[in-house]
């Protein structure tokens, strides 16, 4: 296959969405700038694996500005050279890609801070930083945010996806104001204006997030799974997924490489593989969730949480109709997008209730989101965004996360953000409460739920459950 075949390939769904095209992207260089100092904290070695990993999506030139001496301290590559896991993540996702180190030739025409720039810039800067729960980015503008020991991925991660978005925005000439500066404390799913608005709330040590299925290793779960790499996290993961890594998939996911691609690996192993080094115990199933039921024991081995990362045979009606646990769920949207969403049994809305059973305006994640590009208003068609999935499961795993805190705000369980906006960016907040004429949950006998809930590791979080 030669590069223009490959790369009509790989961008084929990313020109799907209207406004955007390749071929803006062409001969496009962005200088990665590492601030030293810094990388010292987990924070930035997560923001810098995740940025550069995100950026070899879509980037195809690329150069960093760090010592060649420098060691990460933190994550799976505790003890390797910096230039050396930057290097493999680069080609790996794309052997056309181009990786140079320090290149005083170089000319970019975008500058990717992590952490603060130290020589004043005449091209565009956007800078990410982050802490704990925080996520900050801006363009030509910075602020310190203070940094603890705290091994918590969720601020830097979506630090990371935000300052793609900000890149992906220059290049593809989309407005966005020359100087901001935004924070967001994913702890509450709100904007804040400084650091001293924030209150400082420690990851969990040792934290064992109990038996949990996940539906769906495409974009946002293969991504997921990156995340939950990171960390420490114990726990039992169940894998389902019935398809194969394609050429198409890889602009969207962390996880997916060209080599899946090119061997038309399994998801699932290639979810299995990115968690390898983690401390989970794994369970694969190849099929979708319905063959999952049958193949096991379900009830009597009832999952604490369902994750449903995917929208193909019936998903939502198949995860419904077996009286789940606490489900927790993610939505594109045709316009840069991404909602994440909770399901109390009997509490709040179903995943039925929210969705419905056929059609409906939301797609739930599998990394695209349908579009209507100009012109072709009775078509639809599957667009997706290098950043996109990443940020969505980002913000899943930060449910996840507080779901394991007993941190649940009962009055909201939906939550949308937009990456196009950039100032005025903000969450909404929401409750979505149980529909009077779902097909489903409105059916079905509340004292199985408690029978079924009530020993599951998120039962008391649930008021009509305890």
């Amino acid at each position: 296959m030669t590069q223009n075949e490959w790369t009509e390939l790989k961008f084929d769904r990313l020109n799907r969405i209207t406004g955007v095209s390749s071929e803006k992207l062409v001969d496009k260089k962005i200088c990665v700038y590492i601030n030293e100092e810094a990388f010292s904290y987990y924070s930035n070695q997560v923001m810098t694996i995740v940025a550069v990993t995100i950026l070899s999506k879509w980037c195809n030139n690329i150069s960093v500005n760090v010592s060649d001496k420098l060691l990460f301290t933190h994550t799976h590559n505790k003890g390797q050279l910096l230039s050396a896991v930057l290097k493999r993540i680069v080609e790996d996702n794309d052997t056309f890609n181009n990786i140079g180190f320090n290149d005083s030739n170089f000319k970019p025409d975008c500058i990717l801070s992590i952490g603060r720039l130290e020589f004043n810039s005449a091209i565009p800067v956007i800078y990410i930083n982050s802490n704990g729960w925080i996520a900050g980015y801006g363009k030509n503008s910075f602020e310190v945010i203070g940094k603890t020991e705290d091994l918590n991925p969720i601020g830097a991660s979506f630090s990371a996806c935000l300052g793609n978005a900000a890149l992906f925005k220059e290049l593809m000439s989309i407005e966005q104001e020359e100087t901001f500066w935004n924070m967001f404390d994913l702890h509450s799913n709100k904007k804040i204006a400084s650091t001293s608005s924030y209150a400082d709330i420690p990851f969990p040590d040792k934290l064992n997030i109990g038996n949990i299925v996940q539906i769906g290793c495409g974009a946002v779960g293969s991504s997921f799974d990156f995340i939950l790499s990171l960390t420490n996290i114990t726990g039992k993961l169940d894998l389902i997924d019935f398809d194969h890594v394609s050429i198409e998939n890889l602009i969207s996911s962390l996880t997916f490489l060209e080599n899946d691609a090119k061997k038309q690996a399994l998801k699932i192993d290639a979810c299995e593989r990115i968690l390898k080094e983690s401390k989970l115990n794994i369970y694969k199933h190849e099929g979708d969730y319905s063959s999952y039921i049958d193949a096991i024991n379900y009830y009597n081995q009832y999952p604490d949480l369902i994750l449903c990362l995917a929208n193909e045979r019936n998903i939502w009606s198949s995860i419904q109709h077996n009286y789940p646990p606490t489900v927790l769920h993610g939505t594109t949207t045709a316009s840069w997008g991404l909602n994440v969403g909770r399901h109390f049994p009997l509490y709040d809305g179903c995943i039925v209730c929210r969705f419905g059973i056929n059609s409906n305006n939301y797609v739930p994640i599998c990394g695209s989101a349908v579009v209507e590009k100009q012109n072709e208003i009775s078509e639809e068609k599957l667009g997706v965004l290098p950043f996109l999935s990443p940020a969505t499961a980002v913000l899943i795993f930060a449910e996840l996360i507080k779901l394991n805190m007993e941190s649940v705000n009962l009055t909201k369980n939906f939550s949308e953000f937009s990456m196009k906006a950039s100032v005025s960016a903000d969450f909404v907040n929401s409750f979505f409460a149980r529909r009077p004429t779902c097909p489903i949950c409105t059916q079905q006998d509340s004292s199985l739920h408690y029978q079924l809930n009530s020993k599951s590791k998120y039962a008391n979080l649930s008021p009509l459950i305890t």
